[in-house]
């Protein structure tokens, strides 16, 4: 696995210190949310000529090694029904 730290960087002037893309504007958060929609990696190519098909990768590193599902919590209300 590439190292995504070659195209990742955080800077607290840019986009609110959110994930980016190195020298680009482009969130990592806006990539994958692209590619959740159904945007695929070539139309993201062609959209953002400044992006490449590796810092794409390396967005997907990150979300996955930075997000895994398990350090999430889903909070659930347990619901009741009104039998009355």
């Amino acid at each position: 696995m590439q190292d995504y730290r070659r195209f990742i960087t955080s800077n607290p002037n840019i986009l609110f210190g959110k994930p980016a893309i190195k020298d680009t504007r482009i969130a990592v958060e806006h990539i994958l949310d692209e590619l959740a929609g159904g945007t695929t990696i070539e139309q993201l190519l062609e959209e953002y000529p400044r992006l490449t098909r590796e810092a794409i990768y390396a967005a997907i590193a990150f979300v996955r090694i930075h997000y895994e599902p398990r350090s999430f919590t889903l909070l659930i209300r347990p619901q009741h029904d009104n039998l009355c």
